[in-house]
Formats: C-alpha cells, sequence, structure tokens
C-alpha cells in the first residue's frame, strides 16, 4: 500500500486491494471495521451495503478526506465548477 500521487493519505489501489483479497476463499464474508468513538474505543464490524464511485475532498478540520457533497448547478449555464483537490475514488460502504 502506497501514496497516489495527488492523495495526502496512503489507500490501496483496486488491484492491490483485489491481490490482498484472493488470498482469502470466495465465500469468506467482507466487513468494514472502524472505531465506534465511545468511551471503550470499541471496535466495531459492519457488512458491506455498496461499492461505487464517489469523489472526495481534503478536510483539515477531520485531517482525513470526506465525501464531497452534490450540488445543485442546474440554473447555471456554465459548467459545474471542480474543485482542484477532489478525488474520484471507489467509496465501500
Amino acid at each position: 500500500m502506497d501514496k497516489i500521487d495527488g492523495l495526502k493519505t496512503r489507500t490501496y489501489t483496486k488491484a492491490e486491494l483485489i491481490q490482498e483479497l484472493e488470498q482469502f476463499d470466495d465465500d469468506t464474508p467482507v466487513m468494514f471495521m472502524y472505531n465506534y468513538g465511545d468511551h471503550w474505543r470499541t471496535n466495531v464490524a459492519e457488512g458491506i451495503k455498496s461499492v461505487e464511485e464517489s469523489n472526495v475532498v481534503w478536510s483539515d478540520y477531520h485531517r482525513m478526506y470526506k465525501e464531497e457533497p452534490e450540488r445543485d448547478y442546474h440554473d447555471d449555464d456554465e459548467d459545474e465548477p471542480t474543485n482542484p483537490t477532489t478525488q474520484a475514488v471507489i467509496i465501500i460502504r
């Protein structure tokens, strides 16, 4: 797992993730684990609900990427403005 050009944090590419997952049986369940944020710092695991592409942008407040909110530009004649720090990534929910 390396730092991807343009990203501020380390992450897997799709190919690297597939390579890691290939060591497991095809019927092995996959879950997403995260810290719940409670007093005991419990790590909880959730099943994956979807895999999709989304745009993320760096948040100095969170010190990590956050999903870029969709904006309604239907009244504008101009193209949608683009944030130069926006990254298209695969999101596992």
